[in-house]
């Protein structure tokens, strides 16, 4: 999928499509029109409304080889969807920010970087919930 039509108001169907690079699959641009997209997404608008500043998808949906390739997790929910956001002017403050509006909106999976915050909607296809934090 290669349209750059908004799928909310902050966020494209072509920033969340698979992004692989040559060594994988060459960014085949592939994503999964599913429910989980639109709740998921319908979640990421709302945080990023309350968060009140953009946000930067680093990684939406990857494609199995994608995944592969950046060592991502066999079941990974970054094979359905999921994003790792990025704010602008990140610092651990704005990251601590974007981790407690995902909590209190109970976003399935959260996990915190150093740069960045992965959020998911696991919970939606019946996975338990997980919070993790990988900040060094």
């Amino acid at each position: 999928m290669t349209t750059n039509t908004q799928i909310t108001e902050n966020f494209s169907y072509k920033e969340l499509s698979c992004k692989g690079a040559d060594a994988s699959c060459g960014g085949c641009n592939s994503l999964p029109i599913t429910d989980l997209l639109y709740y998921h997404m319908d979640k990421l608008q709302s945080l990023r409304t309350a968060l009140g500043a953009p946000l930067r998808i680093t990684s939406g949906h990857r494609c199995e080889r994608h995944n592969r390739s950046v060592g991502g997790a066999p079941n990974s929910m970054h094979l359905h969807i999921a994003t790792d956001v990025q704010p602008f002017g990140e610092n651990e403050e704005v990251l601590q920010d974007v981790e407690k509006i995902a909590s209190e909106m109970k976003f399935g999976g959260i996990g915190v970087y150093n740069s960045f915050v992965h959020l998911d909607s696991r919970a939606f296809i019946g996975r338990e919930l997980a919070r993790w934090n990988n900040q060094t």
